[in-house]
């Protein structure tokens, strides 16, 4: 059974615990969340600058073009954040600049490949169509083809 002082002692320690809780918590300031915020906007710009840069399937304007809507989507988000005045108006600047980065689509190799072989099976289809429009006899149209 414990005495009064003993209890007394506990509550003493279990309060000072609490207040070192409480003063140890860290709560960012406004100036720390958006040093947080510019930092995780240029490192999801830098990962998709490396995407795009690593794109062998892109022509070099191509690459220019989707590089030119990240670094956009980057110097816009990171004016939000810097015009931001509170925490969570920093926090949303920061989300939608990340969905703005992320939206920029690489296009694949496997997609760029499909969209070539559909547009050569349209011509294909485009020029036996006009053979068989074609003031030809069957053997020529057949040749044509």
């Amino acid at each position: 059974m414990m005495t009064v002082l003993g209890k007394a002692t506990t509550f003493f320690v279990w309060g000072n615990n609490a207040i070192d809780q409480i003063t140890n918590l860290l709560i960012p300031t406004l100036g720390d969340a958006q040093n947080n915020a510019t930092n995780a906007i240029n490192a999801a710009k830098d990962a998709k600058l490396a995407e795009i840069d690593q794109a062998d399937n892109l022509y070099a304007k191509e690459k220019q073009a989707l590089a030119d809507q990240v670094n956009q989507a980057a110097a816009d988000a990171t004016k939000a954040i810097k015009d931001a005045s509170t925490n969570d108006a920093v926090k949303a600047a920061e989300s939608k600049g990340l969905d703005a980065i992320n939206a920029v689509v690489v296009p694949s190799l496997a997609k760029a490949q499909q969209a070539a072989k559909e547009a050569v099976a349209q011509v294909a289809a485009d020029k036996n169509q006009a053979i068989d429009g074609a003031n030809l006899t069957t053997e020529e149209k057949v040749a044509l083809k």
